[in-house]
């Protein structure tokens, strides 16, 4: 047995009118609509653009095609710098405990100085006897 192809549409150009035309691609999607006028073809395409061809005669057409207007992106809306607070919320952060921690060595340090300048003091003292 032979593979099944999947069925595929020919583009298709469906006359509307005396002088117009809808043109759709292989997958049935509107592509373009086409008028004629005075000489003149204006297809106008899906996307926006619009292209215009003129019989100019012995084999020669002039074409002019105008594209889309392009999208500008939306501008994004300012936010500020997120700040470094303390607390949030009530809640202890990481800078709380980091400013605990500073505290705690402080306070050893001091306690530490102290020590040696008592014991320094006691040793004076002992060695002038």
């Amino acid at each position: 047995m032979g593979e099944v192809m999947p069925l595929v549409r020919r583009p298709k150009r469906v006359k509307t009118g005396p002088n117009s035309y809808q043109n759709y691609n292989s997958k049935g999607q509107q592509t373009s609509t086409t008028l004629k006028i005075n000489g003149g073809t204006y297809t106008a395409k899906r996307n926006g653009g619009v292209k215009q061809t003129y019989n100019l005669g012995n084999g020669y057409s002039s074409v002019t095609e105008t594209k889309p207007p392009r999208k500008m992106p939306k501008p994004k809306k300012f936010k500020p710098p997120k700040t470094v607070r303390l607390s949030k919320g009530g809640k202890s952060g990481d800078a709380d405990l980091l400013a605990l921690i500073a505290w705690i060595f402080a306070a050893l340090f001091f306690v530490v100085r102290g020590l040696f300048l008592g014991l320094a003091y006691v040793i004076r003292k002992i060695a002038k006897k």
